[in-house]
């Protein structure tokens, strides 16, 4: 009985083994395009892996060459700012002894290092005397508006005493043919005509400023500060990312007066 039951098992063993090897045929191919698909997916995985890798590189690459330019820069903006300012006060100290007449009128055939002296003596009481004289540039055709003169005196305190006459003949509301006022640089001619602009700005508003060395005093005797003060481009390159963001966060208020209710006042905008 034991050799029939191995017979019977042979028997079975051996009509299940072609089945079994289909089915293992069959598997093989259904699992040959997964494994080309996985090898892809491992494939593309590590090249993508590898250009992460290429741009993380590069990306510091370029914030350390970023680095170094905002640095570059922020040397060269603070060296062009003590280069403007040694050539501002260079030209101021050149200037020193100049005069600029305005408004002078054309005369035929003009002197005017004669006719100047005598019309300052006549209107200021001042002595002058120049070493040099002229007007800075050719008459307009279409243009009546004479053209500024600059004058260069010969003793530098006479200027003083010419500003402090001239003053005093204003307050005293007396007209006068020409006005007169010392030359200064660019630079520093904006910003004391944007000091008075300021200071005309307060006096519309009752406040009784007075504009002193460059500098406005409040009726208190303190110094005006600007509200929101000018940064270099320097400084501007050196604020943190932090700083940059809490700039949304300022309140802008309109500096035009706006009437609301009756009521005028400013507002945030």
């Amino acid at each position: 009985m034991e050799t029939r039951n191995k017979g019977i098992s042979k028997k079975n063993s051996d009509n299940s083994s072609p089945k079994a090897k289909q089915t293992e045929h069959s598997a093989e191919r259904d699992q040959g395009p997964l494994c080309d698909k996985l090898k892809t997916i491992s494939d593309q995985a590590e090249c993508n892996y590898t250009e992460i890798t290429t741009l993380r590189s590069e990306n510091a690459q370029l914030k350390r060459e970023l680095d170094l330019l905002r640095s570059v820069v922020i040397r060269m903006d603070r060296k062009l700012s003590h280069i403007d300012d040694d050539i501002t006060d260079l030209r101021s100290r050149s200037m020193k002894d100049n005069i600029l007449i305005h408004n002078y009128p054309y005369t035929q055939q003009e002197d005017l290092a004669t006719a100047i002296p005598n019309d300052i003596k006549q209107s200021l009481g001042v002595d002058v005397e120049f070493v040099r004289i002229h007007r800075n540039g050719v008459r307009p055709q279409f243009n009546d508006k004479p053209v500024t003169i600059t004058a260069k005196l010969k003793d530098r305190n006479k200027k003083d005493e010419i500003l402090n006459a001239q003053r005093l003949k204003k307050i005293a509301k007396q007209r006068l043919p020409f006005f007169i006022t010392p030359q200064q640089p660019a630079p520093l001619t904006s910003a004391r005509n944007k000091l008075f602009d300021k200071a005309d700005s307060f006096r519309k508003q009752n406040i009784n400023v007075k504009v002193q060395r460059n500098e406005i005093t409040m009726p208190n005797g303190t110094k005006y500060e600007e509200e929101v003060p000018l940064i270099s481009s320097a400084d501007a390159l050196q604020i943190s990312s932090e700083e940059y963001q809490s700039l949304d966060d300022v309140v802008v208020v309109s500096t035009e007066p706006v009437q609301k209710d009756g009521n005028v006042s400013a507002y945030p905008m």
